[in-house]
């Protein structure tokens, strides 16, 4: 009897050690998995992705198009398995046309694309959500172009947007997943910072290298409203006789813009194209604002035209135009009979030959007889 009651007490114990050994196990493994539940669901603050939004065009009659392109980058590189986020638009502006994804595919029945555009534009939102099929991810370190949409115009309107609900998904080290969150975007109080790098020719001037000129530049059209202030830009001369120089302007990339030119002693070009070109007898004229400017680096190449002379920064500034006060010092310095002081060379000098006479004449005549003797806005 006795030994039956040891039996039936021993076998309780182990009951009890295993009944133990499992509710510590279970809190092992609740443990293990909050682990890896706060490894999905936060980011260190130094594992950003910034969002940006590039609108194709500013401003759209009825019936354009505008295409809005989603990019990324982060500040070192991250792993990324997948992301989602919401792009946000005015239905009754805009209709979505077509949805493509750059960056992995889109994941099935969960983000939308173009085969669903009948929902899209009833809501106004365009549900992006991507995923890449490689088991390594994808690295996004620099600016990486997420998905771009499509919207033709119900009326003519200035396009704004809202991006919102932004997530990616990095894979680490170990393989366990974190979920990122960006900053909303919204469009119109979004800025770029558009660098333009610049190349252009002086009418009449020698080529010399080591000299150096201060050129006014100023950037229209587009997403502004209003023209940008103008820019001091001083630009260089190489042996070549080309000038360069660099202007950064803080403005939304888009199309439709022109920039306006305007040396110390020349008649202000408007240009609208990449490489404008011209020929002896047939100026270059911009016939329609069109200039595509990217956010970073824009290079500019104005060497097939010329930045014609005349407009000469009198005691009085430049006024805008060729007339008889430009022409009248040119006429007096050369009539001169007593050497010329270095200030007046410095405003009628138009060749930069280090004197003025009838060559300086001759090129402002020249602008005349073009017809380009007001500058052009």
């Amino acid at each position: 009897m006795i030994s039956k009651l040891k039996v039936k007490r021993t076998i309780r114990i182990v009951f009890i050690l295993i009944f133990i050994a499992i509710i510590f196990a279970l809190i092992g493994i609740y443990i293990l998995l909050s682990k890896n539940v706060s490894k999905k669901t936060k980011a260190t603050s130094n594992e950003g992705i910034s969002i940006a939004l590039q609108i194709s065009k500013q401003v759209v009659k009825k019936g354009e198009e505008t295409t809005v392109l989603v990019s990324g980058s982060s500040r070192g590189q991250i792993r990324v398995i997948g992301y989602l986020g919401t792009l946000i638009f005015d239905k009754n502006k805009f209709q979505v046309k077509d949805i493509q994804y750059k960056l992995g595919v889109v994941s099935k029945d969960l983000g939308n694309e173009t085969a669903s555009l009948s929902a899209v534009n009833e809501l106004g939102k365009v549900y992006l959500q991507g995923e890449i099929q490689s088991a390594q991810g994808h690295i996004l370190s620099g600016p990486t172009d997420i998905a771009s949409v499509v919207f033709i115009a119900s009326e003519e309107a200035r396009p704004q947007f809202n991006f919102t609900n932004i997530k990616f998904y990095r894979i680490n080290i170990d393989n366990s997943l974190t979920e990122t969150s960006s900053d909303d975007v919204d469009s119109s109080k979004q800025t770029n910072t558009v660098s333009l790098k610049m190349k252009l020719k002086l009418q009449g001037f020698v080529p010399k290298a080591g000299k150096t000129v201060s050129v006014k530049v100023k950037l229209g059209g587009g997403g502004l409203i209003t023209p940008t202030a103008y820019q001091t830009v001083l630009f260089s001369s190489g042996q070549d006789g080309v000038w360069t120089g660099a202007a950064n302007f803080d403005i939304p990339a888009g199309e439709n813009y022109y920039v306006l030119i305007k040396g110390g002693k020349h008649i202000q070009r408007k240009i609208c194209d990449l490489n404008p070109t011209e020929t002896g007898v047939k100026p270059y004229h911009c016939s329609a604002e069109k200039l595509n400017l990217v956010a970073g680096e824009n290079n500019i190449d104005l060497t097939g035209i010329l930045q014609f002379t005349g407009d000469l920064n009198l005691s009085t500034g430049q006024d805008g135009g060729v007339n008889s006060a430009d022409f009248s010092l040119i006429n007096k310095a050369i009539n001169s009979k007593i050497p010329i002081d270095a200030a007046t060379i410095e405003q009628g000098d138009v060749n930069f030959d280090g004197g003025i006479d009838s060559q300086d004449f001759s090129l402002m005549n020249k602008t005349m007889e073009l017809g380009i003797n007001k500058d052009e806005e």
